[in-house]
C-alpha cells in the first residue's frame, strides 16, 4: 500500500529544549512509515482508503533512538486507523474498492449536488480542486469516463443496480443531457453500437431495412424472452412500469442500457445490434404502457385527490433547467450498495485457461468472425464457450464463464464455430510443443490447470493466483501477463499473483 499523509501536524511537548536536529530526525522517521505494514489486513490490493483527520498521541523519551520511535509510530498509527474504521463515520472515513466504485460515487453524489466527498476525489485526481459545484464535478467525472472506456460499463451497471435503494440512476438521468449520455455510450464497446443505432433512428436516418428490423424486433418473441429471462432486465422493466412518465422521457438511454444488460454490442453484427436494441425498446414501451393502465385503474378507484409517487433521493422537484444544472445539496445521501460480486471470490482449478484470451484475439479470431455473415449475432461468446469446452474447463468451474467475459451465452454452438475453436486449440497445442517442450504433456492442459480465485463484476474480471504458482516456462512465453482492458470483449481481465 502507498501511504500518503497530506498534512502532518506535529506538536512536541518537552520539559527541556528540543534540539532542531533531533526534531527533524523524528519528523523524518514519522514520514517514512511503512505503508504495507500499517495497512496489512486493513486495505486490499487496489483499494483506496481516505481518512480526513486522524488524531494520535505518543510518548517517548528524549533520548530514544530513531528506530524505536519509528516502531512505536507504526504500531500506534495502525491502531488509530483501526479505530477510525471501527467508528464507521463516513464523513471522516471513505473507502473505495476500486476506481470504478469511486467514479460511480462521484457521478451519483454530484448529480444530486452533494459535495462532501470532493476532498477524497481530488486526492484520487478525479477533480482538480475541491469546492466546485455538483454540476462541475459531474462534468469532470463524465470526461474521465469518456477517456477510460474500460470503466464506463462497470460504473453505469453499478448505478443501475443501485436504483432500487438510492435512485442513483434517476438522479443521473435527470442531471445529464443527451449529449453526455451519447458520449458515455460511444466510449464503451459494450454500448457503442447500440448508441449508434439509436442515433440513426433519432436523426431520422433509419432506412427501410432499419424500420423493418424495428417491426420484426417488436414482435420477436425470442429476443424479448431473452430480455425477460434476465433478472436485472426484469428489475429495470418493473421500474419502468412503476415510473412510466419518467421512463418515457428517458426512453433512449434506457433502451441502450437495457439491451447492454443482456448483450454486449462488442464484435456484434449491425443487424443483430439493431434487433436487440429495438427489442429492448419494445419491452420498455410495453412496460410503460402496462404501468399507465395500472395507474389509470388506481386513479379511477380513488375518490380522494391522488398523492404523488414516492419521492426518493434525486427525484424531487422539476428537471434541471439546463445541461448539468446545479441541484441544491441534500442533507443526507444514502451510500451506494455493494456492487454484486464485488467481494465474492470463487475458487477455480482452471485459472490458466484465461491466459489464452489475449492470444485468441492475436490469432485472428475476430477477423475470421467478421468474415462469416452466416453465423449468429452472438458468434463471439459462442466461440469463446466452444474454446473453453475444448480446453477442458468443467461446466461448474467459474473459469468457463470468465472465459466468455463473465456470462455464458445460451443456445447451441454452430458446427463452424466448433471447428474453428478446435483449429485454434490445435494451433496453441502445437505452439506449446515447439516453444515449451519442458511442460508436462498434454501441455495445453498443463497451462490451463492452475488453482486460484476468480472475482466477477460487470465489465471486470480478476484472477488471483498464488505467488508460488509462478511457472517460469509460462512466464517466458508471456502467457500469464496481465492483459488488462480487452475492448473486443468489453471487459477488463486482471491476472495477479500474490
Amino acid at each position: 500500500m502507498s501511504l500518503a499523509i497530506d498534512r502532518l501536524r506535529a506538536r512536541f511537548n518537552s520539559r527541556l529544549p528540543l534540539p532542531a536536529a533531533l526534531r527533524d530526525e523524528w519528523l523524518a522517521v514519522l514520514a517514512d512509515a511503512d505503508g504495507d505494514a500499517v495497512s496489512a489486513g486493513l486495505v486490499a490490493s487496489g483499494e483506496w482508503l481516505f481518512i480526513a483527520h486522524l488524531p494520535l498521541a505518543m510518548r517517548w523519551s528524549v533520548d530514544a533512538d530513531a528506530p524505536t520511535v519509528g516502531e512505536q509510530w507504526q504500531v500506534q498509527l495502525r491502531q488509530a486507523i483501526e479505530q477510525a474504521l471501527a467508528d464507521d463515520d463516513d464523513t471522516q472515513v471513505i473507502r473505495y474498492r476500486g476506481r470504478a466504485e469511486a467514479l460511480a460515487d462521484l457521478l451519483y453524489r454530484s448529480a444530486l449536488g452533494e459535495r462532501r466527498r470532493q476532498w477524497a476525489w481530488q486526492r484520487m485526481h478525479l477533480l482538480e480542486d475541491v469546492g466546485v459545484s455538483g454540476a462541475q464535478a459531474l462534468a469532470a467525472g463524465i470526461a474521465i469516463l469518456v477517456g477510460e472506456p474500460q470503466q464506463v460499463w462497470p460504473v453505469l451497471h453499478r448505478l443501475l443496480s443501485a436504483e432500487r435503494e438510492t435512485a442513483a440512476l434517476s438522479a443521473l438521468l435527470r442531471a445529464l443531457p443527451a449529449s453526455a449520455w451519447a458520449s458515455l455510450f460511444a466510449a464503451s464497446p459494450r454500448t457503442a453500437a447500440y448508441a449508434s443505432a439509436e442515433h440513426s433512428v433519432e436523426r431520422g436516418a433509419a432506412t427501410a431495412t432499419a424500420t423493418a428490423a424495428w417491426s420484426a424486433a417488436a414482435f420477436d418473441s425470442g429476443l424479448r424472452s431473452l430480455l425477460r429471462a434476465s433478472a436485472e432486465a426484469r428489475d429495470l422493466l418493473r421500474w419502468a412500469a412503476a415510473r412510466g412518465h419518467f421512463a418515457a422521457r428517458h426512453l433512449d438511454p434506457l433502451s441502450v442500457m437495457l439491451a447492454a444488460l443482456v448483450w454486449s454490442a462488442a464484435a456484434t453484427p449491425t443487424a443483430t445490434v439493431r434487433g436487440r436494441l429495438f427489442a429492448a425498446r419494445a419491452e420498455l414501451l410495453a412496460a410503460i404502457a402496462i404501468g399507465d393502465v395500472a395507474g389509470t385503474h388506481r386513479l379511477a378507484r380513488s375518490a380522494a385527490q391522488p398523492a404523488g409517487e414516492p419521492v426518493r433521493a434525486g427525484e424531487e422537484g422539476p428537471a434541471p433547467a439546463g445541461p448539468l444544472a446545479a441541484i441544491a445539496e441534500p442533507e443526507a445521501v444514502p451510500a451506494l450498495p455493494e456492487s454484486p460480486g464485488a467481494i465474492d471470490w470463487h475458487g477455480t482449478d482452471w485459472g490458466g485457461a484465461l491466459f489464452w484470451l489475449a492470444r485468441l484475439a492475436a490469432d485472428g479470431a475476430l477477423e475470421w468472425l467478421a468474415e462469416q455473415p452466416a453465423l449468429p449475432g452472438d458468434a463471439l461468446p459462442l466461440l469463446l464457450r466452444a474454446a473453453a469446452d475444448g480446453l477442458g474447463v468443467p461446466t461448474d468451474d467459474p473459469a468457463r464463464a470468465a472465459f466468455c467475459g463473465g456470462q455464458l451465452p445460451p443456445g447451441d454452438t454452430p458446427p463452424a464455430l466448433d471447428e474453428y475453436a478446435a483449429m485454434l486449440l490445435a494451433g496453441w497445442s502445437a505452439w506449446l510443443d515447439e516453444q515449451a517442450p519442458e511442460l508436462a504433456p498434454p501441455r495445453l492442459q498443463s497451462v490451463c490447470r492452475r488453482r486460484g480465485r476468480i472475482r466477477f463484476e460487470p465489465g471486470w474480471i480478476e484472477l488471483l493466483l498464488p505467488l508460488d504458482a509462478v511457472d517460469t516456462s509460462i512466464r517466458r512465453l508471456g502467457l500469464d501477463l496481465d492483459p488488462g482492458w480487452l475492448p473486443w470483449l468489453a471487459c477488463v481481465l486482471r491476472i495477479r499473483y500474490e
